[in-house]
């Protein structure tokens, strides 16, 4: 896990976390839907994202086609965190981010209006 998220990340989480993945196909699009369940997991990381073992908490991480050029990513980390982002696919077939919201520390996150990354933190 530090490969994928920098050195030193892996010291701050413990426990074992079973998962579930599905995978629809229509056409050329790939709709994900992934979910784990963390309630056997505890986290050293700062709050909001601190938690003790034995606490019910989900991450969820779902794409929807919603067109032939646009795809949706939700994601969120029980009701500590949440974010849902847009894809584009340009002229020559590649993808790019268009926009998205992430929320830490608040409720649901909202699509962004425009284009960009918005941040929403709450922390104590």
């Amino acid at each position: 896990m530090d490969y994928l998220l920098g050195g030193g990340f892996s010291s701050h989480l413990q426990g074992d976390v079973p998962w579930q993945l599905a995978m629809r196909f229509a056409g050329s699009a790939v709709n994900v839907d992934f979910s784990a369940d963390l309630k056997e997991v505890a986290s050293t990381l700062p709050e909001p994202l601190a938690k003790v073992g034995a606490v019910p908490m989900t991450l969820g991480l779902k794409t929807q086609s919603i067109s032939a050029h646009v795809h949706g990513l939700d994601f969120h980390l029980g009701n500590r965190a949440h974010g849902r982002f847009l894809f584009q696919r340009e002229a020559g077939g590649d993808w790019r981010f268009a926009r998205g919201r992430l929320d830490v520390g608040a409720g649901q996150a909202l699509p962004a209006e425009s284009t960009g990354l918005h941040f929403n933190l709450r922390v104590p």
